[in-house]
């Protein structure tokens, strides 16, 4: 016997989570950064931890990394102490080592300052490299050469200002090149990526000299472009309105193009429109880094947008915070949620968005996509319950480290009549990946038609197994047949 039926268009679907962790104790934990190992195939994840000394009440934050495989499974975990407090920011796997930049905070009175690590993967550190000047590193990546680029301000303790600064490390840790940018006001770099041989970074300035040609407000976007063996500035530009923005994020898509998340406060400029107090805003450039499209998202209250990725198909999807339940924000589940959105790379056009969150505080850090555009994503919360499927298994006080698996395939869920499926079929489709799953104790067979009558592929699922296929072109429909 077989059954036949057409995977057609997508409807909106509430319960989005695959899997999720909440790590935590009483004290104050947050999720900095997620990583995707390819080595492994396992997920990496920092941030810190707070604990109480071990002869004392005091408290102090640890530096945390985690190691979890693709069901959410912690596999291994270890602390970065000192006796500082240590919060671990940014992570990058290389090899069969670690890279972690970290803020360093002694006390309330003197400002933070950074440290990098290399460590094993089972938590053996193998140098440090210190910064004592006030500032603290925000973006971190490895380039082709396995060379360790770190991006983000030091501060001048007598003005307050801030430049920017970028240095290149060998994966010794031998500093090969450092560069400080900006004017005689205050600039910060919050993201970067390394494409061929140059380096392109995101964040703000205030200045109107020095390095930035075309301030247009108070505060504006600012990208550049770095030489990566100098790191000469190779090109720079502000984007953004009369009032303020900032770049929290850059991605590159599968055509080579840069969408760059941002927060706004301006409605106009490059800015064309504006719901409340701060905004999403994403925009695309070309080559020569003309705006191609620019979208704001959000609504009458408060938007804090913290991160963007790129799928392979070149949709990017952006992450933060909203207090809004108005506008692009349908759901609110209590007070500060997570909003998540998914654009359409060639238009900027919403495909879905999504608030998850509980009765209080859901933060996003970041978010992951890996190489077959499973969504993983590290955050905080404080919600004794999550909004968008489960309970959280230990209610807490404080902000734990939330990681969890969003099942996009729920959220643009396929309309399809079950009825004429075998039991225990199941079949998803988004964006050109079919996800077939055979949730039965038979095995089945899957073969995937066009709606003219082409074979793609033929497919053998043995009992309770899953797999994933991406279809070349798929837009709309495909005949699937299901031998029963």
């Amino acid at each position: 016997m077989v059954s036949l039926f057409i995977l057609p268009k997508q409807l909106y679907s509430q319960s989005c989570i695959n899997w999720q962790q909440i790590i935590g104790g009483a004290e104050d934990e947050r999720g900095m950064d997620i990583v995707f190992d390819e080595i492994t195939n396992t997920y990496w994840a920092c941030g810190y931890v707070t604990t109480a000394a071990d002869s004392t009440n005091v408290l102090s934050k640890n530096g945390w990394l985690a190691n979890f495989n693709n069901q959410g499974l912690l596999l291994n975990q270890f602390k970065i102490k000192d006796t500082a407090d240590i919060i671990a920011k940014q992570i990058v796997t290389a090899d069969s080592i670690l890279l972690i930049a970290t803020t360093v905070l002694l006390n309330d009175t003197i400002p933070p300052h950074t440290r990098l690590y290399a460590a094993s993967k089972n938590g053996f550190i193998k140098w440090q490299v210190n910064k004592y000047e006030p500032g603290e590193i925000n973006a971190l990546a490895l380039s082709n050469l396995n060379e360790i680029v770190v991006a983000g301000y030091i501060e001048d303790t007598i003005t307050f200002d801030e430049n920017v600064l970028v240095e290149k490390y060998s994966l010794d840790g031998n500093l090969l090149w450092s560069q400080t940018y900006g004017g005689s006001k205050k600039e910060r770099l919050n993201d970067l990526f390394i494409k061929d041989d140059t380096i392109i970074l995101c964040g703000f300035s205030l200045s109107t000299d020095g390095d930035i040609s075309n301030n247009i407000g108070s505060r504006d976007v600012w990208l550049l472009q770095l030489n990566t063996t100098s790191g000469n500035l190779i090109k720079e530009k502000n984007f953004g309105g009369t009032s303020a923005e900032s770049a929290v994020g850059l991605t590159q898509t599968n055509n080579n193009e840069i969408v760059i998340l941002a927060e706004t406060l301006s409605d106009n400029g490059d800015v064309t429109s504006s719901f409340g107090n701060g905004d999403f805003w994403a925009f695309k450039i070309d080559e020569d880094w003309d705006i191609v499209w620019q979208k704001t998202f959000g609504g009458g209250s408060i938007e804090n947008p913290k991160t963007i990725a790129a799928f392979t198909n070149g949709n990017v999807l952006i992450g933060g915070v909203t207090l809004s339940f108005d506008n692009d924000i349908k759901e609110n589940f209590g007070f500060f949620d997570t909003w998540l959105a998914r654009l359409n790379g060639e238009t900027g056009d919403l495909v879905w968005s999504k608030s998850i969150g509980g009765n209080d505080l859901d933060f996003t850090a970041q978010i992951n996509i890996n190489n077959t555009n499973d969504i993983v994503i590290i955050g905080n919360t404080d919600s004794n319950s999550i909004g968008c499927k489960s309970k959280c298994e230990n209610p807490h006080e404080f902000q734990n480290i939330w990681i969890y698996s969003l099942d996009e395939d729920v959220i643009l869920d396929v309309k399809t009549t079950n009825s004429i499926l075998p039991s225990g079929v199941k079949v998803f489709c988004v964006d050109g990946w079919v996800r077939l799953t055979n949730a039965s104790n038979k095995i089945k067979q899957f073969k995937i038609y066009d709606v003219n009558g082409l074979e793609y592929e033929s497919y053998n699922l043995m009992p309770n197994e899953e797999k994933r296929v991406f279809v070349e072109g798929l837009k709309e429909e495909l005949v699937l047949i299901v031998s029963q």
